[in-house]
């Protein structure tokens, strides 16, 4: 009897002392399973946060090149705008000194018929003589002045052709925006507006005596108040000109706006020649 009780007693230890063991090495494992999802979890976290950074970039860097597309687009079309009113203004020009020419030639034919009959009558009778030569006054006084406007008009076209090609600003960009961290920040809101960048290129490096003045206007064409806030000249290494005008004084509303831009030059008694243009866009 005592000895099946010392048997019971050391399977009965024997037995709890097994369970004890493999509850132990189970809470191991398991606890080991944890640490092992709690680090895959935190590397899931960290990759998420790193494709949400990367994300972001790509939306930001689309966004950009939208824009940098519109403006493009805006360019290239003030620039054909340009570029159509010129050969306008040159064909205009060339059919009115053409205009002119005939009309010279016309009355220089008037002139000559007239001498001749002058000639004939001054020869047949006296009677008319005065009055032949009043006629003859007036039209080569009338003969001078179309010569001379002739001239005029001639030198315009010449002007025109020698100094539209010597300094011409291309690749004109406008773009509104506001000032962040003292450093110029695009925007396109209407009640965030606080200045416009505009910056373009020449097609031959301006003479001294150049300067370039820009205006702003509205849809209705109204000039609006502007001054400058930043002007950063042409320089060869650049090549670009770029200027930063204060708006805070204009009330912006949702629509497209025109930048023009004029050159001076006393020696070339040039004033107020507008040389270029381009839009930018205001939203809500």
């Amino acid at each position: 009897m005592c000895r099946t009780f010392i048997r019971i007693c050391v399977f009965t230890l024997f037995w709890v002392g097994s369970f004890n063991i493999s509850k132990a090495q189970t809470t191991a494992q398991l606890q080991a399973c944890l640490d092992s999802l709690k680090q895959a979890y935190l590397a899931k976290n960290i990759q998420l946060d790193k494709q949400r950074g990367i994300n972001k970039k790509l939306i930001t860097n689309k966004i950009k090149l939208e824009y940098v597309q519109e403006q493009t687009q805006l360019g290239k079309d003030s620039l054909q705008l340009l570029l159509n009113a010129a050969r306008y203004r040159e064909g205009r020009y060339r059919s009115e000194c053409l205009r002119l020419k005939r009309l010279l030639e016309v009355t220089q034919d008037n002139v000559d018929s007239l001498q001749k009959a002058y000639d004939e009558t001054s020869v047949l009778s006296g009677l008319t003589l005065a009055e032949y030569r009043k006629q003859i006054k007036q039209l080569v006084t009338e003969r001078n002045i179309l010569a001379q406007e002739s001239i005029t008009l001639q030198t315009k076209v010449n002007r025109f052709k020698k100094t539209l090609p010597s300094l011409f600003p291309f690749d004109i960009r406008a773009v509104p925006g506001a000032s962040r961290r003292e450093r110029f920040s695009p925007v396109n809101r209407a009640k965030n507006i606080q200045l416009i960048q505009v910056t373009y290129r020449f097609t031959c490096p301006p003479e001294v005596s150049d300067t370039i003045n820009i205006k702003v206007f509205d849809q209705s064409g109204k000039n609006l108040p502007v001054k400058v806030y930043l002007s950063v000249p042409w320089s060869p290494t650049s090549r670009f000109e770029r200027v930063i005008l204060d708006v805070t004084r204009i009330k912006w509303l949702p629509g497209r706006y025109t930048i023009k831009l004029y050159r001076h030059n006393h020696q070339k008694n040039m004033e107020n020649q507008e040389v270029g243009l381009t839009m930018f866009i205001v939203r809500q």
